[in-house]
């Protein structure tokens, strides 16, 4: 299924396509899928960062997988979060991370520099135990764009005049992003 992400005025709209993950809400249940709100970089941007998988043998391996909450957690809650899928977790531990700290969706960046244009629909990977969190616990929508996408939207307000450190932490975002349903449209970003 297919999604857009908008920013802009009247006058000029910006969009992005994004494709949608086969769990959560789904752009079928209209309003349900639907989110208007401010996009905030994840911090740390992969949902890692410095973290290192748990060697607890006591838990399963999607626990000892999951690094907690985003450092930044106040911030995303109530937000769309952007995360890129560097540190390899899985769509499901991303959206984990996303939903517990209080995002409103969750956007994830194909971050593969040999397949800048390439998304694909996230979707629970191996275990069973991964599956059933997804259904029972994930109801934020869940899209991922392609690393161009993501360029834009992230450098969206920069200037020339910008400091790209500043650019890094988030500030060439919009204000607010519009997530709704693609429809039958064909994918194209501009």
């Amino acid at each position: 299924e297919a999604a857009v992400i908008e920013w802009g005025h009247s006058a000029i709209i910006s969009a992005l396509d994004g494709a949608v993950a086969t769990f959560g809400p789904q752009t079928s249940q209209g309003a349900n899928f639907e989110v208007e709100t401010a996009p905030v970089l994840a911090n740390p941007i992969d949902g890692v960062g410095r973290w290192k998988k748990s060697d607890d043998e006591t838990l399963s391996d999607f626990d000892r997988e999951y690094p907690g909450k985003l450092k930044n957690s106040a911030a995303v809650s109530g937000n769309m979060v952007i995360m890129t899928d560097a540190a390899g977790l899985s769509g499901v531990t991303m959206a984990r991370i996303a939903k517990e700290s209080g995002a409103a969706a969750l956007m994830v960046v194909n971050t593969d520099q040999n397949a800048g244009d390439f998304i694909y629909s996230l979707e629970p990977e191996e275990t069973e135990e991964e599956a059933k969190y997804a259904e029972e616990n994930i109801d934020i929508p869940i899209v991922m764009v392609s690393l161009q996408a993501g360029n834009v939207i992230t450098t969206a307000m920069a200037t020339d005049d910008s400091d790209p450190n500043e650019i890094n932490r988030g500030a060439g975002l919009p204000d607010r992003v519009r997530l709704y349903a693609g429809g039958d449209r064909p994918f194209f970003e501009d």
